[in-house]
């Protein structure tokens, strides 16, 4: 939709998302499994390590992160275009993004943490994604810096929205409609604004 906004809406485009997709679908293929989340239940189905095992959902995982790389690397778009968003997704996938916030939220299980804690550990773990798709648009669109820094800061909003609304659901949401478990952050002592602010 970035793209788009600025007037590019090719396969490229599609392409790229295609690959933004590989890395989430990784990511909660690795958040269900048990030494994470321990979740049964993803959009209303068994999560994969259920549905298969462990050894798959893991491999299943590492393949689509990789495979993410490889889309972007063929896209049909310069290599300048190419590279900023292998760079892009790299850093907003690995330690200083989703990983990162990842491992502080594991870590922040049943700690206190102030606002600004939570806030960066879910600017990591989900907004980094978030601005990502968001930035991406604006790089594929070839946007001056200014419309790209504008995408850039919808996205990291865009990012807190989204976890907001998934922590509600989680405190507040029945199993049935989340399609997956709920009222697991408050039973694991998870850091949220939700369970900040109630």
């Amino acid at each position: 939709e970035s793209a788009r906004l600025l007037g590019r809406s090719d396969r490229a485009v599609t392409d790229a998302a295609a690959a933004l997709e590989c890395v989430h679908a990784y990511s909660l293929a690795h958040d269900d499994l048990p030494a994470m989340d321990d979740d049964d239940l993803r959009r209303g189905r068994p999560t994969l390590h259920r549905a298969f095992d462990e050894a798959t959902a893991i491999l299943a995982g590492d393949g689509l992160l990789t495979f993410a790389f490889t889309v972007l690397a063929r896209l049909d778009a310069p290599a300048a275009v190419r590279l900023a968003l292998i760079a892009g997704l790299a850093a907003a996938a690995g330690p200083a993004g989703m990983v990162g916030g990842q491992m502080l939220d594991i870590a922040a299980e049943g700690q206190a943490m102030d606002e600004a804690a939570v806030r960066r550990l879910q600017a990591m773990k989900t907004g980094a994604l978030l601005r990502f798709a968001c930035e991406a648009g604006a790089i594929l669109a070839g946007a001056d810096p200014e419309a790209r820094g504008a995408l850039a800061r919808f996205g990291e909003r865009l990012g807190l929205a989204f976890q907001l609304a998934d922590d509600l659901i989680d405190a507040t949401g029945s199993a049935a409609a989340a399609g997956k478990a709920t009222a697991k952050d408050a039973a694991r002592g998870k850091a949220t604004l939700v369970a900040l602010h109630g």
